[in-house]
């Protein structure tokens, strides 16, 4: 800049915005993944919270009444928590008599059921959480 001018040089100025623009596309760039990332994270947590809910739901019917259902297996297949407020989400209970109705197997998972077809995929988030219950 010269002497008694006021101002900046029109090479000065896109010297500027040239720094300025390098530092700045990056972070737009990364601001989608983070997003991305953020909505995962968030269903994962909501499919943990409920696998978790489920898995107490049944442990506390095993502890009311063991015999309740005393079959070989219980397998009613995928129900969603759309009534509740979690559209997309589903879950199945599994049960197995595992030694002479003493002990049982449990078994539940809960996945967000992306392509709505009721059966978890490779691709769609899941949870598998295992338990087993005994009679008292």
């Amino acid at each position: 800049m010269k002497k008694g001018n006021k101002g900046f040089t029109l090479i000065e100025i896109v010297i500027s915005l040239t720094i300025l623009a390098v530092a700045l596309v990056p972070m737009i760039q990364m601001l989608p993944g983070g997003l991305i990332i953020r909505a995962k994270i968030e269903r994962v947590t909501k499919i943990t919270f409920l696998a978790q809910k489920k898995m107490e739901e049944q442990i506390n019917l095993f502890h009311y009444d063991f015999d309740h259902d005393s079959s070989i297996s219980f397998d009613p297949g995928p129900t969603d928590y759309s009534s509740i407020g979690f559209p997309g989400f589903k879950f199945k209970v599994t049960v197995n008599v595992v030694v002479t109705n003493k002990l049982k197997s449990l078994k539940v998972t809960v996945w967000y059921d992306a392509d709505n077809d009721d059966v978890p995929d490779s691709e769609e988030d899941l949870v598998v959480l295992d338990n087993q219950v005994a009679s008292r």
